[in-house]
Parts: structure tokens; sequence; C-alpha cells
């Protein structure tokens, strides 16, 4: 491994500089395993710079709360896109797709809310993106346990109704 550190002011450390194109490896991937190794490590250090331009910018993909809820109802969203791809330009603008619609606002709003209860609104820029899936995924798990119950209630009120 061949690693240079140039640094013109001598004064602060910077991160290394490798001249082998190839690090980890010697040369060129000549295994099917070496080939592994190099994307691999590709894959690692894409994931390391991504983070701390994140970082920097104060900004993610995932990291406002609105942006997450977002992404947990994005099954919803799709539901409602296909319904409005399915009508006039006309049925675009009327509420044929309103309970579609409602569906969003209800999924935005519930996850919103499971998210802060869990703490999503407090994860620090430090936060891996890791920390934050973890939370989305059960904010995601108490919502769609909280739209399940619902509808059993409104299942059953259905069946204790009188028939008319």
């Amino acid at each position: 491994m061949t690693e240079t550190n140039s640094n013109s002011q001598g004064s602060t450390a910077q991160p290394p500089v490798y001249e082998n194109p190839y690090y980890p490896l010697e040369g060129p991937p000549r295994t099917p395993e070496e080939h592994e190794l190099l994307k691999s490590w590709i894959r690692t250090e894409r994931e390391a710079v991504n983070a701390q331009v994140r970082t920097k910018l104060g900004t993610g993909s995932t990291s406002s709360l609105d942006e997450m809820a977002m992404a947990n109802c994005a099954d919803v969203r799709w539901q409602a896109l296909q319904c409005l791809r399915g009508r006039s330009w006309i049925g675009r603008f009327t509420n044929f797709c309103l309970q579609e619609q409602q569906r969003i606002t209800e999924c935005v709003e519930g996850q919103t809310k499971h998210l802060k209860a869990l703490g999503y609104h407090k994860l620090g820029k430090g936060a891996t993106e890791r920390e934050r899936m973890l939370i989305a995924n059960a904010a995601d798990r108490l919502f769609l346990e909280e739209m399940k119950q619902k509808r059993l209630k409104e299942m059953q009120a259905e069946l204790d109704s009188p028939k008319q």
C-alpha cells in the first residue's frame, strides 16, 4: 500500500491519499472475490463521503420529520397516483380520488405523530442512517397496527349496527 499525505501547511493533518486506485488490493482485481472486496470498499467509501456531505449540509434524504413521514407513506402515495393516472384530466381535479388523498393525509399525520413519540425529531446531525431507519420502521409498525385496529373497530361497528 502506497499512501501519501500531502500537507502544504504542515499544521493540520489531512486524510491519507492513496496512489493505488485499487486499494485495498495491490493491483487490478483478478478473482471474483477480489472484485467483491473492491466493490465493498468502494461502497463503504461512498457511504462515508455521502454521510459527511449530509452532515456538513445539515440535510439528508431522510433527515427531516416530514420527509420520513412521507417516505413511510410511499405505498399510500403510490395508490393515490395510480388512481389519478386512471382518470381523465377532469377527473384529476374533481373528487374522484378523494378517498386516496385523505389516506395520504391520514398516513402522514399518523406517521409524524409516531415519529415524534419515538424521538425522531430529536436526533442530531450525528445520528446514523441506521438509527434513523430503526425509528422510522418502529413508527411505521405502530402506525400500521393503529390502522389495523381502526379497521377492525369499523368492521365491528358495521356488524353491530342494525340492518334496515
